[in-house]
């Protein structure tokens, strides 16, 4: 889009369609890898994120709502199958069996966290939907992260990035009031 090169939107786009044609399980969801046409592990939430991420900037781009469905549709179900119970979101899926642990990484290194990815993803959609459920659970997640925003705030930088972005969208969601003393 930036460079205003149809080539680089219409391989996104091919891309896009391959990914949703053959790399879906049978509930929608997605696989992580193919291999000489044959799929293999199910997604993680960094799977679900960027391919979300990269759903919303073909719709930018294009403006085809197909992928803004895709997008709200996928993000709909990885918010199904990665919530954490105290909000924010695990990396794997719930049933992984090779896992002891299932982990929810908030750490942005050369990537970014997969929950920092769908909080920003939250915010997009509601950018472009106007739909207040988005906004909503992105706030509910970023504050589900303040105490590690708090602690270890530099290594979340995309978090950071993500909570600004709310804060100057809604920033009256994020002022706590005091109580007034009784008299």
């Amino acid at each position: 889009r930036t460079l205003n090169d149809d080539r680089y939107a219409s391989a996104a786009k091919r891309a896009a369609d391959y990914i949703l044609t053959h790399m879906r399980t049978e509930n929608d969801g997605l696989y992580r890898t193919m291999r000489k046409g044959q799929v293999k592990i199910l997604a993680f939430l960094e799977d679900y994120t960027f391919f979300v991420h990269g759903l919303l900037e073909l719709y930018r781009t294009t403006q085809q709502s197909r992928w803004l469905d895709d997008a709200r549709a996928l993000t709909t179900l990885a918010q199904q199958l990665f919530a954490a119970k105290n909000h924010g979101y695990h990396d794997t899926l719930a049933n992984q069996a090779d896992l002891f642990v299932r982990s929810r990484t908030v750490y942005d290194g050369a990537i970014p966290s997969g929950n920092s990815q769908m909080i920003h993803n939250l915010i997009d959609l509601y950018e472009l939907t106007n739909h207040h459920q988005y906004l909503d659970q992105a706030v509910i997640d970023l504050q589900s992260f303040a105490g590690a925003l708090q602690r270890n705030g530099s290594n979340m930088s995309h978090m950071q990035h993500a909570l600004l972005r709310a804060i100057e969208i809604a920033p009256l969601r994020f002022v706590k009031v005091k109580p007034r003393a009784t008299e």
